[in-house]
């Protein structure tokens, strides 16, 4: 004989990853770079979470999105498929503007459960402008920042793929090494409450 017994197994559901956090716009020519901090999840570990992105056309409403998704819900309309998504924290967007188009972003976890989108706010669009009070150098296989200003900088190194490879902030009269890092070129962005900076470095 065998006597079943009613086993109740609770599961919890798979929650939403939070919004991104940090998201600004940088204007350079015709082109706008959305940079933003990662976001955190109850199971998804941070590097694995990936990013969809919508841009709107503010004259027309027309919006064009990585994956499809309702940008006000934050819920994806994938049927079937594999869903495309940013697996980084910055993406390059070409023959775009700050004035036509708003952009937001939103963390996508490894069951697909989404966040709510974040969106550019204007305060957080950005133009270039080279600042000369954070010096860059390089010491052997790391790029090291040195702060000669009086107000903060926060910073991010990204390889020429785009990944973001550090990123931080470097106090006043301060310096700040990154890890060891392959050979190759960097590109490094600079940010204050003022202005942003991009530049170039190369590891030989």
């Amino acid at each position: 004989h065998y006597m079943l017994k009613n086993v109740s197994i609770n599961i919890s559901p798979n929650q939403a990853p939070s919004k991104p956090q940090q998201l600004s716009a940088t204007v350079n020519g015709n082109k706008v770079i959305l940079s933003w901090s990662k976001a955190t999840d109850d199971s998804t570990p941070q590097d694995a979470l990936r990013y969809n992105i919508y841009i709107k056309d503010k004259k027309t409403s027309n919006v064009f999105t990585y994956s499809p998704v309702d940008i006000n819900t934050g819920k994806l309309k994938v049927a079937g498929g594999v869903p495309h998504f940013v697996s980084g924290t910055s993406i390059t967007l070409n023959a775009f503007n700050t004035t036509d188009y708003e952009f937001g972003v939103q963390a996508v976890d490894n069951g697909n459960a989404t966040s709510a989108f974040q969106n550019v706010l204007s305060t957080e669009v950005l133009k270039i402008e080279i600042s000369s009070d954070l010096k860059i150098s390089t010491l052997k296989n790391k790029i090291v920042l040195e702060n000669v200003g009086t107000k903060v900088v926060k910073f991010a190194i990204y390889d020429v793929t785009g990944k973001n490879i550090y990123m931080g902030k470097c106090e006043a009269n301060a310096i700040v090494e990154s890890p060891t890092l392959t050979k190759g070129i960097y590109v490094i962005h600079l940010m204050n409450n003022e202005n942003l900076s991009t530049q170039k470095v190369m590891l030989e």
